[in-house]
């Protein structure tokens, strides 16, 4: 008992209540994140985070009570290492994409190693063991001069490897020891002159490469050096999550030097207007929005029309994926401020895939024409297709067979008067007749009308109910991905396939299924959607 509360009259608590704050804020960050999505999906990341902070405060209150001076006395061991392993990156070290300094080296099952890390360890006991040898010559010329040279060592191996942030972090690091060690600050200003001086020199010499200049300009210019202002970014995304398609436009956003945000959403419900409209009034500072109409994996449908009307608001353009509610949900963009509309030709319309049809405002053209930067593409800028028709000419040969197909399926839509109709009716008794049967639906509220998301019931799997369907009964329908991966499964009733001679034998499919699987459906699926369709 004596020795442990030794143990604790010894500890540092100031230290440990810093760690102890600092891994709290870390693991509240991470709930922060993922606080969105499924309870499963946000208690592993706090649950990891958790773990890891509390292993770093378990090692660093080891670590403590190491005797520091013992390791000091071997600082040409552990420095002669970090400094071999510098000068081996410097043959099979690699660089991450978007970087150009090759920092890190592979090791065995996925992990990396960056040396320049240890390095700054043993940089600091390493200059540590200096201080007390020469603590009664400090000031003197002849000690900063071997000061200077031994400190420059580790900086120069990171300034090889172009590696700026860890540069300064080192210069930095280094200059609070030398203040620490008793250094008079007007030496410690001189060198920063001189560094001064000589920055501008190394400059206009090109002996910074393009690289690094450009992280350096992107603090004052950040929007037209985007692309290599990575941790800038990537801490701007972290305000949270938009659902899964919403996500993917986030890729498409950083390639062309964009800065997403994401705004964070129910996945069990749509977009809230007034929630966005809170969101808005503190954070508006956004050339356009994405926006989903019909989410496929989770089956949700937004009101775009109203959403761009509060987008305009905030002068912000809105860019609309309708992919797979167009022609099954009814939409008026005269009633919108919908920029620019993309749909896709193997949805309601049900005629071959590979054909992307756009609607595109007036106002999005000129944002287009009028771009500071050009369009870093040929085929993904849309200026390149306008006025084909007026011009006849298109920047590759037309699908023709497709184009046919698509006229088909057009001149179908508009000789069907009721379509809309007849996609909210089969919708709703989908999802009525999967409800009377005991089958969760994953959405509470917000549902398209051509597709219907249901959860896998308990002991079963995703794969179970759909290889099921296609061996027993030919009937294909489709699981998810990304956080929904084997929690649901979908069942698209769009365009040709929103029909009552489709949608029974699925139905019938399912549940056949189910019940082999184990699973009591307290219903006839098929009869009461017929009675459904009946009303």
């Amino acid at each position: 008992m004596n020795h442990i509360k030794q143990i604790i009259k010894e500890t540092d608590l100031v230290f440990v209540a810093i760690c102890a704050t600092c891994s709290c804020l870390s693991v509240f960050s991470m709930y922060a994140i993922f606080q969105h999505m499924s309870l499963m999906d946000t208690v592993r990341p706090v649950v990891v985070q958790l773990i890891a902070s509390l292993i770093g405060i378990v090692r660093a209150f080891v670590i403590s009570f190491v005797d520091y001076k013992e390791l000091c006395e071997y600082w040409k061991f552990h420095f002669a290492l970090c400094v071999g392993l510098m000068v081996l990156c410097m043959f099979i070290g690699y660089a991450p994409p978007g970087t150009t300094n090759k920092a890190w080296i592979e090791l065995p099952f996925g992990m990396s190693l960056q040396p320049s890390e240890l390095l700054k360890i043993s940089t600091v006991l390493m200059l540590a063991h200096f201080f007390e040898r020469h603590k009664n010559s400090m000031n003197e010329v002849n000690t900063i001069v071997r000061l200077v040279c031994v400190a420059g060592v580790p900086m120069a191996f990171v300034a090889i490897q172009k590696d700026m942030g860890t540069l300064i972090i080192y210069a930095i690091m280094i200059s609070c020891m030398f203040f620490a060690a008793g250094i008079s600050p007007k030496i410690i200003g001189r060198c920063f002159a001189a560094v001064s001086v000589a920055f501008p020199v190394l400059w206009f010499t090109d002996k910074i490469d393009t690289y690094q200049k450009n992280r350096i300009l992107g603090l004052f210019h950040p929007e037209e050096y985007a692309s290599v202002m990575w941790q800038q970014n990537m801490g701007k995304i972290s305000i949270g999550s938009g659902r899964i398609f919403g996500k993917g436009f986030t890729d498409f956003v950083k390639i062309y030097g964009g800065e997403p945000v994401l705004y964070t959403a129910d996945y069990r419900n749509p977009i809230v207007l007034a929630d966005l409209k809170e969101f808005l009034k503190e954070d508006h500072d956004f050339k356009y929005a994405t926006v989903v109409h019909c989410d496929t994996p989770s089956g949700v449908l937004n009101d775009v029309e109203e959403i761009s009307k509060l987008l305009d608001e905030y002068g912000i353009m809105t860019v609309t994926d309708t992919v797979a509610a167009l022609f099954g949900e009814p939409l008026d963009l005269s009633n919108s401020k919908i920029d620019i509309l993309c749909g896709g030709s193997q949805k309601a319309l049900s005629v071959p895939p590979g054909l992307t049809m756009l609607w595109v405002s007036e106002r999005a053209f000129e944002a287009m024409e009028n771009r500071k930067t050009p369009i870093a593409s040929f085929y993904a800028n849309i200026l390149t297709f306008k006025n084909y028709y007026e011009n006849k000419w298109f920047p590759y040969t037309m699908p023709i067979s497709d184009i046919n197909g698509l006229r088909v399926g057009l001149e179908n839509y508009f000789e069907d008067k009721t379509i809309h109709e007849r996609h909210a009716k089969i919708a709703a008794a989908t999802r009525n007749a999967l409800t009377a049967g005991g089958i969760k639906l994953y959405l509470e509220s917000g549902w398209a009308n051509t597709v219907t998301v249901l959860e896998v019931p308990e002991g079963i799997t995703d794969m179970q109910i759909l290889q099921g369907m296609e061996k027993d009964y030919s009937i294909m329908i489709s699981g998810c991905f990304d956080v929904l991966a084997g929690k649901v499964v979908r069942i698209g009733h769009m365009g040709e396939n929103c029909r009552v001679e489709q949608m029974v034998p699925t139905l019938e499919a399912l549940q056949g299924t189910l019940e082999k699987l184990g699973f009591e459906v307290k219903c006839n699926l098929a009869e009461v959607f017929m009675a459904e369709m009946e009303k």
